[in-house]
Formats: C-alpha cells, structure tokens, sequence
C-alpha cells in the first residue's frame, strides 16, 4: 500500500460531487428512507442542506472565527428540523486540544449565539471507548446547553433523527395514535416501534438514575458517569442497583 501523508488524511475531501448526492439523498428518500451523511467542510454542507439531507455528522467548519461567516449556520437553523446536526463533540474532544477548541467554537456560535435546535446526540465509532458515550451529552451540558435539551436531543430527538418517513407528518401522526390505541409487543430486531419517550405502546427503554440531572453541569455529568443504576431494554431489566 502507499503511504499517505499525515497533512493530506487531515483535510476534509469530498467523496461525492453534488449530482452524485442528489441522486442517492433522492432515491433514499423514495424508499422511506433516511439519509445521514460525514461532512466537516463549508462547500459539502452546504450542498446537503440544499439536497434536503437528513443529518449531517460533524459539521465542524460551518463557521470560522476569522471572517465571522455565520450564514451557513443561519441556513442550517433555517431548516426548522429538515436536517438535524449530529456535532458529535466527544469525538473531536479526544482529537487534541487544536480540534476541540475549534469545534467548540462552532457549536457556541451555532447553538448558544443562533439557537440552532435541530440537534441529537451522536458518537462516532472507534474515536472513544465504548461505553462512554455519555461524554457527548455531557459536553453540551458543559457549553451551555440546559439539561432538558440535552436529554430530549439524546432520546426523542434521536428517534426523530433515524426514523423512516412513514412517521413523518400527518400520516406519521396518525401511526403513531394507532400503536398507542393498540400497543404491541416490541421485538429485538423490530425498527417499527418509536423510541424515546415513556408513552404507551412505545419501546420499553428506560434508564433509572441516581443523582441530579437538573443541577450544575458537575453535578450532571457525576449523574451520567456514576448513577446509572438502573437500565431496562424493551421492558426486560438488564442493569438493575449498577449490576
């Protein structure tokens, strides 16, 4: 194989051209399915969010400090939830001081200064140990963000962000008034059950925890790291006194 230069594996290249994106964002969207798409740069965002994209994943140069362009940031508020931003903090935290304060700025400017809410809570595999996901959540806490978004952007709001479009608008409404109505048992592999909230006939997800998530950030993160106690998946106990 041929090496690659460390400066060149750092930049943001784009995988697809414009056309070739509106073609798989379309298709996807025809089969009721939705599309997420890693994009860090001015140019690829923007092409996404003009292409209707469902979530973009990092975003972490849609404003630089040194010309103090928030337009794109604007556009992605504009989009009133069509494409939600997935920033996925923790991932740029473990990357280096040089990342994360750039990205932090980011997500200040973006959420804190313009009130971009169309937000969820998201990872990205391998760059942090498994298991410390909550460090996401936690970051966002730490910027600025009351706990109550937080906490929907990583449980409702997530749901809102993966579902198919058959629970989208007045049909999806109508869907999801006839589970409740007629609750039915959820299965492991089951992707038609709603999740997210605690709601009759919704997945059965719940996490008990210790501690005061509606305290200061210190007090939210010892909550999230070391209070969680309880966790039930689709109403069967998994974790139960942190065992």
């Amino acid at each position: 194989m041929q090496d690659v230069s460390p400066s060149l594996s750092s930049k943001s290249i784009p995988t697809f051209n414009r056309q070739e994106l509106e073609v798989m964002i379309t298709t996807a969207h025809d089969l009721g399915v939705k599309v997420a798409a890693h994009a860090n740069s001015w140019a690829a965002v923007e092409d996404l969010l003009d292409l209707g994209v469902d979530t973009i994943e990092h975003g972490a140069e849609i404003y630089n400090d040194q010309d103090q362009n928030i337009s794109l940031i604007k556009k992605l508020a504009a989009s009133k939830g069509k494409t939600t931003w997935v920033p996925t903090l923790a991932a740029y935290h473990t990357l280096g001081k040089s990342r994360w304060e750039a990205v932090k700025q980011t997500f200040v400017k973006a959420v804190i200064e313009e009130g971009v809410e169309n937000i969820a809570c998201g990872g990205d595999t391998g760059v942090f140990s498994h298991g410390e996901n909550a460090l996401e959540l936690i970051l966002m806490r730490q910027l600025g963000v009351p706990w109550e978004k937080v906490i929907s952007w990583a449980t409702l709001g997530g749901w809102e962000c993966v579902r198919g479009f058959e629970w989208e608008g007045s049909r999806g409404r109508q869907r999801i008034r006839d589970l409740e109505a007629n609750p039915r048992r959820v299965s492991d592999v089951d992707r038609g059950i709603p999740f997210g909230t605690i709601r009759k006939g919704w997945a059965a997800d719940i996490v008990g925890i210790d501690g005061d998530l509606t305290g200061s950030p210190e007090e939210f993160e010892k909550s999230l790291t070391m209070g969680v106690k309880l966790v039930i998946k689709n109403g069967n106990i998994v974790k139960r006194v942190g065992k």
